[in-house]
């Protein structure tokens, strides 16, 4: 009895031992596939963990080219909107400018055309101007200084008109024939500069009613072959021109 239980048992813990190594290999051979697959998941996991990082890396970057594009885009927004402020002030100026412009030329016509007016009167009333005083001033040869004598026939022309306000100068200068034409045209103009500098600092006659001319040899007024005729033609001519007494002026509307 013993011995056959005993055989009993030995078999069955033999078939016990023989049944779970076959189970054991079998359960080893199924988790195998199954561990290969879980690696190969968690290599393509990585891969794609990899690919999504560098793709979050290039979304990075165009995500900032996307915002540079956007700066630049508002730069030139900005620019093009100053440009057009610059430009409407530009042609604000422009048109300010055009606008002075026509003023001023509508001025300048309305100013021409007075001054025409008041030429047209001041001629008008020249025309009726009288030689009222006259002087001859002598010179001795090759000299256009003023003399003593020269100075004191300057002032009883140049005093008479202290208190006038309408009336002109001639004043001519000449010489003799002795010497080359253009020394004597220069010496000429010398000598009637001279008399004009002196009744306008003397006695404060305006250089607007002298009217000046160096002549030189022209229009002599004696002969010059005689020493005597030679010495009258060293000579300024000064002639005061005005209205006779008791004549007024036309109205001149503009001061000149």
């Amino acid at each position: 009895m013993n011995q056959t239980m005993l055989v009993i048992l030995s078999g069955g813990l033999l078939t016990l031992s023989t049944t779970g190594c076959a189970t054991k290999k079998h359960v080893l051979a199924k988790i195998a596939p199954i561990e290969g697959r879980l690696g190969e998941n968690e290599k393509k996991t990585k891969e794609n963990s990899a690919d999504i990082d560098q793709l979050h890396a290039q979304t990075s970057k165009i995500d900032e080219r996307v915002s540079d594009v956007d700066r630049q885009a508002k730069a030139a927004n900005q620019l093009a909107g100053d440009a057009k402020n610059a430009a409407g002030t530009a042609q604000l100026k422009a048109d300010a400018a055009h606008g002075l412009a026509n003023d001023g030329l509508a001025k300048t016509d309305k100013l021409s055309a007075s001054v025409n007016d008041s030429l047209d009167k001041m001629y008008a009333n020249l025309d009726n101007y009288q030689k009222l005083n006259e002087a001859a001033i002598l010179f001795p040869s090759n000299v256009f200084e003023l003399s003593k004598d020269s100075k004191a026939q300057l002032d009883a022309l140049a005093t008479p008109l202290t208190n006038k306000s309408k009336f002109i100068l001639e004043v001519r200068g000449f010489t003799d024939m002795t010497g080359p034409t253009d020394f004597n045209l220069a010496l000429s103009r010398q000598r009637a500069e001279a008399v004009v500098r002196y009744l306008n600092i003397t006695h404060n006659i305006p250089l607007r009613r002298i009217q000046v001319l160096g002549a030189g040899t022209e229009a002599p007024a004696a002969d010059n072959k005689t020493r005597t005729g030679r010495q009258q033609n060293r000579r300024v001519e000064v002639k005061v021109f005005g209205l006779p007494e008791g004549r007024s002026e036309k109205p001149v509307s503009a001061s000149l």
